[in-house]
């Protein structure tokens, strides 16, 4: 039973963590004994005293005794004796025989009485430990859909608003139109449904660990123990607590199965001190008496029965031995083949995402948005795609569920972790990021001066410029002469409002590696907070840990990834970054898994700077990548500087042929999963041909 000292100090520990995730390990850690624990607790402790009082009974015995009356006695020829008199004894007694073994086996049975309660607290605290378990993935789970929901639920008033336009525009069909309305609704129910959940989940977690609900925070995306097989069942299931409390009780029954004669001969030693006075005689009579008591029933004396309950009592403990090592071994297996059938169905889930992924990604690249013609198709493999993403995490869902009986299971054996489990863990690569991807190909630029685009006499100029090149999509910098400027918010609206006449979206653009810091992560807040209320399109961060200096140890990723969530908490607008390839690329030496970590900061769009000239390479690279990770939308940055090698940069073409580069490259990027191309930047394609942007 922990003590309270224990608890306190696990509680001290929780209020020292920092706000962050709070781990499932911790959570087990910090959990205390349920109530139905410690009600268990107070009765192996009335066991243990209820032992203790038959061992003090079992030996010696104090006896004593009184009688009066009116007595007729035998007094040799001189006849009967009659007197009224009165008299007492007092004593010691030992139980014999029968006595003595039945006093022995109430002491045994109440030690076996002991030990199984002992066995059944072990039960109960892994059955804890699995709801503790299986609540917290429900509560990622949750949480993550709920999160998704949030996206969903704008993207679904959006849809529909545009379903109801075609629909009246006569480009759908009525079925076309409910079959679609109908898909939307089915996913806002589900979403309506996380939301209340969400809550009611966490309050029930934190009930089970026996904390505050302020103290259970956020979950960290779970990874899942992935089974080993073959598993040796019938050796490990020798050490559960059912199969030792079950021989304990052939142990016991055995010993006591042999019966004898005096079995049933109640019995014991007696030495007495009497006295006895009478009305007829004023002295006081005294005796010392040593004898013993005998009491058998009448049955025993034909020895047909002697002895028959206990050999029963022994047989049915080997019995029920038999039926306990059965019912394990019939109940393990059952819960294995419900694992591996979860598992299986994890991994058809995963293809059908995944060929769902490439048929909406294949329909938008051949299929470009223009006519009702393609505005059912791309909308019903959309709404696949979402479905496919619900369905695959209901499943996983599934799956965390008979994980943690699993893991309760090899608890319970008390074997090694990896007898039963393997090394390697069952990940999700993201945290359900079930939100459609951008509906049409985006060509991105980076541009860090702005003053020609934010000058009224030039704006328009520029964006002419931007369009006549076949970009959709800015990233817009600023300089700190920019963000200090009183008129910049003034001219920002004005830039944004003529930009979106124009179709072309634009995402505010940071990009100071000193932001990462701990002391430098405020000034990036604060200046995020400061044009939060502006229509941008998004926010993209350019934020290179590998700016400050190479190589990059752990604690700079973890402030990196500390800066991202605090700017994530900042804002509402979507929120993209830039980074070098390698942080998402395949892992196999262990390293903190970038991609996994993202979405749980509200990060799923990454521009992956991969700056190299060898189209075979760069193909590679971003194959292996959208493969590896295709919850994530990732976009191809590339680079135009006159600063880094000819075999890193375009530099030196003109802006018309990296134009008709993108165009080219387009098809075959689409196919490889990537959802824009990006070029960095601006005036590195102006300052090549600044003649040559227009038409």
């Amino acid at each position: 039973m922990r003590t309270r000292k224990l608890l306190v100090a696990g509680l001290l520990i929780l209020a020292a963590l920092p706000v962050r995730a709070i781990t499932l390990t911790e959570l087990l850690q910090l959990a205390s004994d349920t109530p139905t624990v410690n009600a268990l607790n107070a009765r192996i402790q009335q066991q243990g005293a209820e032992t203790r009082e038959l061992a003090g009974s079992g030996g010696w015995r104090a006896i004593a005794g009184a009688d009066a009356g009116y007595f007729n006695e035998l007094d040799g020829p001189r006849g009967l004796d009659k007197y009224t008199g009165y008299g007492g004894y007092i004593g010691l007694s030992h139980p014999l025989f029968g006595s003595h073994r039945n006093n022995s086996e109430a002491e045994a049975f109440s030690e076996l009485t002991s030990v199984q309660l002992e066995h059944e607290r072990t039960l109960l605290g892994h059955e804890h430990r699995r709801q503790i378990r299986t609540s917290y993935y429900d509560w990622w789970y949750w949480t993550a859909l709920a999160t998704t929901c949030q996206d969903l639920s704008r993207q679904s008033r959006a849809i529909t608003n545009t379903i109801d336009e075609r629909y009246r525009a006569g480009d759908l069909r009525e079925s076309q139109r409910q079959l679609l309305q109908n898909r939307w609704t089915g996913l806002e129910r589900h979403c309506t449904r996380a939301g209340r959940t969400q809550h009611q989940v966490r309050q029930r977690l934190a009930r089970l660990a026996g904390l505050n609900t302020r103290d259970v925070d956020r979950a960290e995306p779970p990874a899942l123990p992935e089974l080993a097989d073959p598993v040796d069942w019938g050796s490990l299931l020798e050490s559960h607590p059912a199969m030792s409390r079950a021989r304990a009780e052939v142990s016991l029954t055995r010993d006591t199965a042999d019966s004898s004669w005096y079995d049933d001969l109640e019995a014991g030693f007696e030495v007495t001190n009497h006295f006895n006075r009478r009305d007829d005689n004023s002295d006081t009579g005294y005796s010392l008496v040593a004898g013993i008591r005998l009491e058998m029933p009448l049955t025993s004396f034909s020895g047909s029965t002697r002895g028959d309950a206990r050999k029963h009592r022994y047989y049915s403990a080997q019995e029920q031995l038999q039926a306990t090592r059965y019912q394990l071994l019939d109940n393990v297996e059952h819960e294995v083949m419900t694992y591996q059938e979860l598992r299986d169905e994890i991994d058809y889930r995963q293809d059908r995402r995944s060929q769902h992924l490439r048929e909406y990604r294949e329909t938008l690249a051949r299929q470009p948005i223009t006519g009702d013609r393609t505005f059912f198709g791309i909308e019903s493999a959309r709404l696949d795609l979402i479905e496919s993403y619900f369905e695959l995490y209901d499943r996983w869902r599934a799956l965390a569920a008979q994980s943690a009986t699993m893991v309760a299971i090899q608890e319970d054996t008390g074997a090694p972790w990896d007898s039963v489990f393997t090394a390697k863990a069952i990940t999700i690569p993201t945290p359900l990021t079930a939100t459609a991807p951008p509906t049409a190909w985006q060509q991105r630029v980076y541009l860090w001066n702005s003053r020609e685009l934010l000058a009224p006499a030039s704006r328009a100029r520029v964006l002419d410029q931007l369009v006549a090149l076949g970009f959709n999509h800015v990233y817009l910098g600023l300089d700190a002469a920019q963000v200090n400027a009183a008129e910049t918010s003034s001219r920002l609206r004005q830039l944004l409002s003529e930009a979106h006449r124009s179709n072309l979206r634009v995402s505010l653009l940071l990009g100071d590696p000193d932001w990462i810091s701990e002391q430098g992560r405020p000034r990036l807040v604060d200046l995020v907070r400061r044009f939060d209320s502006l229509p941008f399109d998004g926010l993209h961060l350019d934020l290179e840990v590998e700016q400050l200096g190479w190589p990059v140890p752990q604690q700079r990723l973890e402030a990196w990834l500390a800066t991202l969530q605090a700017v994530s908490e900042s804002t509402d607008l979507p929120l993209s970054i830039a980074s070098h390839y390698r942080w998402f690329e395949p892992q196999t030496d262990g390293t903190t898994c970038i991609p996994c970590r993202l979405p749980a900061l509200g990060i799923k769009q990454v521009s992956l700077m991969i700056y190299t000239t060898n189209l075979t390479r760069r193909a590679q690279l971003v194959q292996s990548i959208t493969t590896a990770w295709p919850d994530m939308q990732f976009s191809l940055a590339q680079s135009a500087e006159p600063t880094l090698s000819p075999v890193e940069s375009w530099q030196g073409r003109s802006a018309r042929e990296l134009s008709a580069l993108s165009r080219q490259w387009q098809g075959e990027l689409q196919q490889q999963g990537l959802w824009a191309l990006e070029w960095q930047d601006w005036s590195s394609i102006t300052t090549t041909d600044p003649m040559g942007v227009t038409e």
